[in-house]
């Protein structure tokens, strides 16, 4: 059998209001207060008028006020918003800061490509090596220390003197077989302008403990547990369960909903990293949720559960979406 592949084209139009609307992200609001004052001319009413009717609250402020809401262009404008927030949002989320740069200097802050592209000037072994002299010059880390390493090179632009710079990240950790201790993280970060260094943050060392733990418990063993757990909580039709092995501490997020805890600071909990399946179960949900009391989080909210890869023990956990 022959295999094809197939390439989805936007129409010309979608393709244009996208671009429009990423470039005029910061101007929505003045777009919706001219396709406003767009529809109190089309109902013949002087700005006089209106602004009489805003004071004096008689019918003509309510059929505005109607007509602002029943209007499709405002609608789409407001979703546009929201979309393009929630988007944005995402990226920095994901801590994806070369996609979230990008976006925002060439969209909101309208730099060139060019001039975006050209700001990448430095290899990778360049920042490694700056980091690594830094933090040995600092007695930080020593030269031939091979617990920590270099683990993160991030880049975004950051803005000097009214000048796009590139500002970098390097963040070291502990390695254990493969797995990122990122209780033990800790970053610099700089700028190099015309061959000198600026350094606006260096982190020390961070305490972590960890416990090697053995792996015996199964990928789809951990699933098992957290489904069970997560059908306790909620009445949602499960649309996506992920697994992965991570190094994490415990927490007392499942313990919370398992007692309904909204807040207490008595407990005490092993300060102990280790190895757990961390398994994400995801919901299909008919409507936005926008409260985030102890009971809506429960049985609404997408979580993730930190389960004991030696155990199976459900040591924690977080919720993986935020609404606004």
């Amino acid at each position: 059998m022959k295999n094809t592949s197939r390439i989805l084209y936007l129409p010309l139009e979608v393709n244009r209001e996208i671009t429009f609307m990423l470039y005029n992200y910061k101007n929505i609001d003045k777009l919706i207060d001219e396709r406003k004052d767009e529809l109190i001319d089309k109902m013949k009413i002087s700005k006089d008028a209106y602004l009489k009717s805003i004071k004096n609250s008689n019918n003509i402020l309510e059929d505005i006020i109607i007509k602002f809401e029943d209007d499709i262009k405002i609608k789409r404008f407001k979703t546009w918003r929201q979309l393009i927030n929630k988007f944005m949002s995402y990226l920095y989320d994901e801590e994806d800061n070369l996609y979230y740069s990008l976006m925002k200097y060439k969209y909101q802050d309208k730099l060139t490509e060019e001039f975006i592209r050209d700001k990448a000037n430095l290899e990778e072994h360049e920042l490694k090596e700056i980091a690594n002299r830094t933090y040995a010059e600092l007695g930080i880390i020593q030269e031939n220390d091979s617990n920590y390493q270099i683990v993160e090179v991030q880049r975004q632009l950051e803005s000097i003197n009214g000048v796009m710079n590139d500002m970098w990240q390097v963040s070291y950790g502990k390695i254990y077989d493969g797995l990122i201790d990122r209780n033990s993280m800790f970053s610099t970060c700089f700028s190099v302008i015309d061959g000198k260094k600026i350094f606006y943050m260096i982190k020390g060392k961070t305490d972590s403990t960890f416990n090697s733990n053995e792996i015996i418990l199964s990928q789809e063993d951990a699933i098992e547990i957290a489904i069970n757990k997560e059908k306790d909580f909620s009445k949602l039709d499960i649309s996506e369960v992920s697994a992965v092995l991570s190094i994490e501490k415990m927490n007392l997020f499942i313990y919370y909903l398992e007692n309904n805890i909204e807040n207490d600071d008595v407990y005490k909990i092993d300060d102990v990293a280790r190895i757990v399946w961390v398994v994400e179960v995801k919901h299909k949900k008919e409507e936005r949720i926008t409260r985030t009391d102890l009971k809506t989080v429960k049985e609404f909210y997408n979580k993730k559960y930190y389960i004991d890869a030696s155990t199976g023990e459900i040591i924690g956990g977080k919720q993986s979406e935020i609404f606004e």
